[in-house]
């Protein structure tokens, strides 16, 4: 019988410990947000995290059909990036941005992400590396 208790008591603890659960706790990034919106530049690859706040921003990938310069196009073309966006150590979730093309801003967790701007602009036949790519984020809690 004594067995029969120390077991149960034994599964007790251990559920107990299962039930405390290591997810973790639901972040307001909006809320380190002053109302000003904020302009980040983001190297290609690079991860930021934007000033005192849990918010993680990494630049991942680009696509780029812009007219280059120096030549006569009948569409001035589209730059599409993506981002992963995070709560401080929590899941990235995936954002696409576009300077022609919808979207152009998005939301996430009570921000607004822009896309301001896509450097370098291309040029004829010389093809942009990725890493030469950056871009300029406006960053803007909504309420």
């Amino acid at each position: 019988m004594d067995v029969v208790k120390r077991s149960a008591a034994a599964a007790l603890v251990v559920l107990a410990l299962g039930c405390g659960g290591a997810t973790e706790p639901e972040v307001d990034v909006s809320a380190s947000f002053v109302s000003a919106p904020k302009e980040v530049v983001v190297g290609y690859g690079q991860e930021i995290r934007i000033g005192s706040s849990v918010l993680r921003v990494v630049f991942t990938g680009v696509e780029d059909s812009r007219c280059p310069m120096g030549v006569l196009c009948i569409w001035q073309g589209n730059a599409a990036v993506d981002l992963a966006v995070a709560a401080g150590s929590g899941p990235s979730y995936p954002l696409r941005l576009n300077t022609t093309l919808e979207p152009q801003q998005a939301d996430w967790q009570g921000l607004r992400f822009s896309l301001v701007e896509v450097r370098p602009a291309p040029v004829a036949d010389l093809p942009t590396k990725k890493e030469d790519y950056s871009i300029t984020l406006r960053i803007e809690a909504i309420r």
